[in-house]
């Protein structure tokens, strides 16, 4: 059995909203000390696992940007992690102000660790979670799973725990109340670890970054992320529908024109070599914005032979940005998406939704007659065209309601 501890911070999203209110002259907003607030807290737990290397966990994640998640091989060092860590915090705020650091701590049970994407979903880490996401800060929570199961583990903690019963009218005690763990009376070796110093770059950079490994999770979080935000910004090269995921994604983008109300811009970058794949996403573009003129702006950027590709790169509002790897395959002679990163901050968007819009106006909104030179570069076969038609036409013709 291993033993979780979920790190909550309360308040976080209108504590950072209330201290950056009239912050504007130095350019501090409620991104910058989210960010901050969470370096700080980071870097605290480094100090700590650094200066008791014994309490070290065996698994930790940012689960969100405002929760930890840690797993122990044993309820001593998960309490003793805990505990110097709410100590730690609480001499922070005493000694250096910060008062707007706080935190509630749960800890529960779990048969083994379950990882998706650095995210725990075991049931014993979700009920860890829920008792701190609706506890109070600088509290200490025990799962009730936990101390059935590990009494005799815990059974030299158990003075340290009680049970917070809740009051109505009178002596009326309501429910059965939480099990807390009283910190405070928990002696442990170290209370003080120094507020580490942020760097500019600590705090620009939000510590939200997922790393997509495969060519499928990259093509899953684009269809996801294109139905979560209603203003998009795509740069990249064309897409190959003889490749199954993007085969599924190209029926999302059709469909998510038909379903949704969006502002979405493309600008797309091409080789004249490529003609099929070409032809058959600059066309499908094309037939899009002439259906939806209001939805999407496309335009095309021709890439000579003997030049490089540019690096592909999405905008989901001013959320978070997608930025592709590719790698070059000598048997299709073409670079393919293998994997991307994807990083939540706005001012990262900001940076490459400005270069993005000064890149399409130099290629500009595609007209039917760019479209007609276009075609007649790419040099087809009237047999070619018959089948890409065809292609074509099943796609824009296809079955309404494809979202994934």
């Amino acid at each position: 059995m291993k033993y979780v501890v979920v790190v909550e911070l309360r308040g976080f999203t209108n504590i950072s909203e209330a201290l950056s209110h009239e912050l504007e002259a130095i350019k501090v907003d409620a991104a910058v000390i989210r960010t901050s607030i969470i370096k700080t807290v980071s870097k605290l737990v480094e100090e700590i696992v650094a200066q008791k290397p014994d309490i070290r966990p065996d698994f930790q994640s940012i689960l969100g940007g405002d929760t930890w998640g840690f797993v122990f091989s044993s309820f001593g060092k998960s309490i003793e992690f805990a505990c110097t860590l709410l100590n730690v915090l609480a001499n922070n705020a005493h000694e250096y102000g910060l008062f707007h650091i706080k935190p509630s701590v749960a800890i529960d049970c779990i048969d083994r660790i379950k990882v998706v994407d650095s995210k725990m979903i075991d049931d014993g880490f979700i009920s860890a979670y829920r008792l701190a996401d609706r506890g109070k800060s600088y509290t200490l929570f025990v799962g009730e799973e936990l101390y059935k199961q590990s009494i005799k583990e815990i059974d030299e903690y158990s003075t340290y725990i009680s049970r917070d019963i809740g009051k109505g009218e009178g002596d009326e005690t309501i429910g059965s109340g939480k099990l807390i763990f009283d910190w405070k009376r928990f002696d442990v070796k170290s209370k003080t670890v120094l507020t580490p110093r942020l760097s500019y770059l600590d705090i620009f950079f939000d510590a939200t970054i997922m790393n997509l490994d495969t060519l499928e999770k990259t093509v899953a979080n684009f269809i996801h992320a294109q139905n979560m935000v209603q203003n998009i910004h795509i740069y990249g090269g064309i897409i190959d529908p003889s490749i199954e995921v993007y085969d599924k994604y190209l029926k999302s983008i059709i469909s998510l024109f038909r379903e949704k109300e969006i502002k979405c811009t493309v600008l797309n970058y091409a080789k004249l070599s490529n003609k099929k794949s070409g032809y058959i996403t600059v066309s499908i573009f094309h037939e899009i914005m002439k259906r939806y003129p209001s939805k999407l702006a496309y335009g095309l950027q021709i890439v000579p032979e003997d030049m490089l590709d540019p690096n592909p790169f999405h905008i989901y509002g001013n959320e978070f940005a997608q930025f592709i790897m590719r790698s070059y395959s000598p048997h299709i002679g073409a670079y393919s998406a293998i994997s991307s990163f994807v990083i939540k901050n706005q001012k990262i968007c900001d940076l490459y939704t400005n270069e993005f819009v000064e890149n399409f106006k130099k290629a500009g909104k595609m007209t039917d007659l760019h479209y007609d030179q276009y075609v007649v570069m790419l040099k087809l076969s009237s047999t070619e065209r018959k089948e890409y038609d065809e292609i074509i036409m099943e796609y824009m013709e296809g079955e309404v309601g494809y979202v994934c």
